[in-house]
């Protein structure tokens, strides 16, 4: 499993907070897999979080495929960029049915 946490000052923050539940309860009730599975959301102490699936493989941050400044893409990262292209697809076709 991995656990996401919102950092405390970013919970003060009620768009973040917002966002934060929003990406929990969307990735929740979506099947695809380029999507991580999430087994719970809540939070403890006032401290928000997500429990996901635990994905293996190297950090996005591994070999430079992400970098600060100009943009650097691997061609690891192409294929990730064309998964995010796919899951906001999905999502905004399940948003559309709500």
């Amino acid at each position: 499993m991995a656990i996401k946490v919102l950092p405390a000052t970013f919970s003060q923050d009620a768009d973040r907070l917002k966002r934060f539940e929003a990406e929990a309860r969307a990735a929740g009730v979506l099947n695809h897999p380029n999507i991580t599975a999430v087994y719970d959301f809540g939070a403890v102490n006032g401290s928000p979080y997500i429990v996901t699936e635990l994905l293996e493989g190297a950090a996005l941050n591994a070999a430079g495929a992400v970098a600060f400044g100009p943009a650097r893409v691997t061609p690891d990262g192409k294929t990730i960029i064309a998964g995010y292209g796919r899951i906001l697809s999905t999502l905004y076709r399940v948003t559309d049915l709500r």
